[in-house]
């Protein structure tokens, strides 16, 4: 069975990639010199970058988990289950933060979550080598997306905790969308 990727949806995946491209790079010197603000008081702004990551990461648990289980490319599945793990932990932990905060995970808009749930079913649909290109494709906006959340913690958070989210949501997704590229360059 094909998939076909639709228009809208490549132009949307390369609008975010640009995005996060355009952010990346001129924020890099700005969450250096953040780095030494962090405190122990949350602010609204804090808060509300944990409480929308809780499910963001939540949702790559869940494609890194098909990938893990049906991927033919050895390093995609290497990657996947890296994802996975990292990011339960992750979870496990702004959840608690939030919870001594008094808040909860914000779920995506209604649109998102049904757009994820259907990349979700397709990437379950797939067979062979198509798993392995979808995945990539799909974590790749999704990852983009979360490193300018990060770089916008970076800039106007003031919590320890929610900095050092940032800090390692950043270099650890950055670092992962690279390893993307090349393993979708490799793949063809």
């Amino acid at each position: 069975m094909r998939f076909r990727i639709a228009p809208s949806r490549i132009r949307l995946t390369v609008a975010a990639l640009a995005a996060a491209a355009l952010v990346v790079a001129p924020a890099a010197s700005a969450s250096t010199s953040n780095s030494a603000k962090g405190n122990d008081r949350a602010t609204s702004h804090d808060i509300s970058f944990i409480a929308m990551l809780v499910p963001h990461h939540q949702s790559a648990v869940e494609m890194a988990e098909v990938a893990r289980a049906k991927a033919t490319n050895a390093e995609v599945r290497q990657l996947a289950a890296h994802i996975a793990g990292e990011q339960s932990g992750q979870i496990r932990q702004m959840e608690a933060w939030l919870s001594r905060q008094g808040a909860k995970p914000e779920p995506p808009p209604a649109p998102v979550r049904e757009m994820e749930q259907q990349d979700l079913q397709m990437l379950r649909s797939a067979e062979g080598a198509m798993v392995d290109r979808m995945f990539l494709m799909m974590m790749r906006p999704h990852h983009a997306q979360a490193v300018a959340e990060a770089i916008d913690e970076l800039e106007h958070g003031r919590d320890r905790f929610a900095l050092d989210v940032a800090r390692t949501t950043k270099t650890d997704q950055s670092r992962e969308l690279a390893r993307m590229n090349d393993l979708l360059a490799a793949l063809g």
